[in-house]
């Protein structure tokens, strides 16, 4: 399946170029700086990266029109300009809110959500239950493999298991466990 691009909508010129020489090797993006040329690519992206202060309007206007559009994508709303007003209606729309300038490894992990869903609760919940359960890397690499929704069977003919060792599967029920009880789609 054809994923739409990338949304970038920052008012700085250096910024979107930034972005574009970062992002372009890993993801098709459509880099704009304003709330009006924005407006018609929303309903074609498949995530978006916004400014929340642009100088036609305010970010939180495109996740509006997302919903309204029943357009549902990762986002990531950016600001100078932190506030908690603000990080509560982002929160409440289900955005990722962050402060300029953002750190390079969570747009590298943003990106990856946006081309493959679901990864950044699942390295969340890796980086989480890891140090909680004192996993060994070969674990954790099983934890991965549970929370992207691969069968006992494919994780068993990954080679990461040991049959006599019980703790991956485990694991791997333990996760399915968390992941229903959050409401992350997992496969059995």
């Amino acid at each position: 399946m054809q994923r739409g691009p990338l949304l970038v909508v920052d008012s700085d010129r250096l910024t979107r170029d930034a972005y574009t020489r970062q992002l372009s090797s890993v993801i098709s993006l459509h880099a704009v700086d304003s709330v009006a040329a924005a407006r018609p690519l929303v309903p074609l992206a498949s995530g978006m990266i916004i400014e929340e202060r642009l100088l036609d309007g305010s970010g939180l206007e495109l996740l509006e029109v997302a919903y309204e559009t029943k357009k549902r994508v990762p986002t990531m709303l950016l600001t100078g300009y932190p506030s908690s007003a603000t990080a509560n209606r982002a929160f409440s729309l289900g955005v990722y809110y962050c402060e300029k300038p953002t750190e390079p490894e969570l747009l590298r992990r943003f990106v990856a959500e946006v081309a493959e869903p679901g990864t950044l609760r699942v390295t969340h919940g890796i980086e989480t239950w890891a140090p909680r359960y004192r996993l060994t890397s070969a674990e954790a690499r099983v934890l991965r493999l549970a929370a992207l929704g691969h069968s006992h069977d494919e994780i068993a003919a990954s080679g990461e298991t040991d049959s006599s060792n019980p703790r991956p599967r485990i694991i791997v029920e333990d996760w399915r466990w968390f992941a229903g009880a959050r409401g992350i789609a997992t496969s059995s």
